[in-house]
């Protein structure tokens, strides 16, 4: 894992539906886990090693919104952008691809 401390940061900003915010928000404060770290260790990770073959899920954005918006590293946010435009796909599918992936693991994983 990349260090992500004292480097040049910049505000990202993501549009993710409200149920998969709140879902994903409930797991992370149960597993003591920082949101904005996650996040950015995610665009960091589908910058290096994945693809749009991705999405599972074409209608994940309907529905109301709420706004993510944290600070990450200008390099990891600036590659992150040009990936996504690259392969035409929305920012914030992404994060809410990754955000859907992370409940129904933690879920499966709870089930067993």
């Amino acid at each position: 894992m990349k260090n992500l401390n004292n480097i040049l940061q910049t505000r990202v900003n993501f549009s993710i539906p409200a149920d998969l915010m709140k879902n994903y928000k409930e797991i992370a404060s149960r597993e003591n886990l920082s949101l904005p770290k996650a996040v950015t260790q995610f665009m960091l990770n589908y910058t290096d090693y994945l693809d749009n073959s991705f999405f599972k899920t074409k209608d994940l954005l309907k529905g109301k919104k709420d706004t993510f918006l944290f600070f990450t590293s200008e390099e990891i946010a600036e590659r992150f952008k040009e990936k996504t435009e690259r392969e035409k796909v929305r920012p914030s599918m992404v994060i809410a691809q990754f955000m859907k992936n992370y409940i129904d693991f933690t879920n499966m994983n709870e089930e067993s």
